[in-house]
């Protein structure tokens, strides 16, 4: 059991549940606690999805980082991305997302940060409620400005493609809409991307500030043109091993 935190339980919908419908106190798991892209409902709350980075597109608007959030059972006793110890059999769910480093110079010096569940006394892979999930997490890198995530499926007729993780909720719906119904796009790999940036402004005029950057589909620049940051782009491809048979 495991895979990419897309959709949950809701008071009119439970039948697309892949996670867990019962987060601390809440009836059912915020929004801004699953998989968020561009273009989705940021959140308020404190240390939910707020779509934080420092980068612009090249009508220099503003371009919203994603939200990345995945579940699975521990294959062994292990720990999670904050460091905690986890029983074989648990449950843990850890989500990846830009916050304020607090320990940053500024307020638009950016983390990406992982926050996971508290695991439990007893492993259980199934629990009724998940516990601490939505509170700062643990940095994993920081300097970053902008964090970006594209999600390789193949549909049922064996096309496979990119998808935003909007794009990807809006084709899932669509084969299910379908009449007659079709699979949704089958999730094969993830493609990740990362914009990190050095921890002291070089004021090196060999550094353009205006540079771009391409992160994956996204062509990108730095929203302040003013300092002379090195930045430099990082990408992964990671297949899922779960999709058994498949060619990627």
């Amino acid at each position: 059991m495991g895979g990419i935190v897309l959709t949950g339980s809701t008071a009119t919908n439970a039948n697309n549940i892949n996670f867990i419908p019962k987060v601390d106190t809440n009836t059912y798991i915020p929004e801004a606690l699953l998989s968020r892209g561009a273009g989705d409902t940021v959140s308020t709350v404190n240390n939910h999805w707020k779509g934080l980075s420092n980068i612009q597109n090249s009508s220099n608007a503003e371009v919203q980082s994603d939200q990345l959030t995945i579940q699975f059972i521990a294959p062994t006793n292990m720990t999670n991305c904050e460091g905690v110890n986890v029983l074989a059999g648990d449950l843990i769910v850890q989500r990846y997302f830009l916050r304020v480093d607090n320990n940053g110079s500024s307020q638009q010096d950016y983390a990406l940060a992982c926050d996971a569940n508290t695991p439990a006394v007893s492993a259980t892979a199934q629990p009724d409620i998940v516990n601490g999930l939505g509170d700062a997490g643990q940095i994993i890198l920081p300097r970053i400005d902008h964090f970006h995530v594209l999600l390789g499926a193949k549909n049922a007729a064996g096309n496979f493609a990119y998808y935003t993780i909007p794009q990807y909720r809006v084709a899932a719906q669509a084969a299910r809409d379908a009449s007659p119904a079709v699979a949704a796009p089958r999730i094969l790999s993830i493609q990740i991307s990362v914009l990190a940036r050095s921890t002291n402004n070089a004021q090196n005029k060999a550094i353009d500030p205006n540079q771009f950057f391409l992160m994956l589909d996204q062509n990108v620049h730095a929203a302040d043109n003013r300092t002379r940051f090195l930045r430099r782009v990082y990408s992964v491809t990671i297949a899922l091993r779960n999709a058994m048979g498949e060619t990627i």
